[in-house]
């Protein structure tokens, strides 16, 4: 029998007056079979778009999910995530300057984008060497089987 702990905690939505809100998440300590599984950071400023992604995912992976890139940003840390998973298109920050910010600090991390279109496919994949793109609406198939690809890479 496996023994975790729980806590909660809140992640606050920045804006230009500062931080303000947030969502309440419950994080439980890790098991040993958790421990093993790779993590993978997501950041979308679709609400809803974060809940599916988390639901496919969750199963096989563990799923840290943003809304607010400068909330992902301030909560990376080098070492901590096998792949990461950003829109292009957000608020705030593009998740192309995401990205730069994100591997100054773990210049290893593997990322895929995530797009409902945006014609920017060849400057990413030549900005960022080894990245992929997947476009909105994902299939959930599709997403499992690129994510696995990556993170196991």
């Amino acid at each position: 029998m496996t023994s975790t702990s729980s806590f909660s905690f809140i992640q606050r939505r920045h804006n230009e007056e500062g931080l303000h809100g947030g969502v309440q998440y419950q994080v439980s300590a890790m098991s040993r079979d958790q421990q093993l599984r790779k993590r993978i950071m997501v950041v979308d400023d679709e609400d809803d778009v974060n809940v599916t992604l988390r639901i496919v995912l969750e199963d096989q992976f563990l799923v840290d999910v943003f809304n607010d890139p400068f909330v992902a940003l301030d909560n990376f840390k080098p070492g901590l995530y096998d792949l990461l998973l950003i829109d292009i298109r957000m608020p705030k920050m593009n998740g192309l300057v995401l990205c730069n910010k994100l591997r100054k600090i773990d210049s290893k991390v593997k990322v895929c984008f995530i797009t409902a279109g945006e014609m920017v496919f060849d400057f990413a994949i030549r900005t960022f060497p080894g990245c992929s793109i997947l476009k909105k609406p994902i299939d959930n198939y599709d997403l499992l089987k690129e994510v696995t690809r990556m993170a196991n890479a």
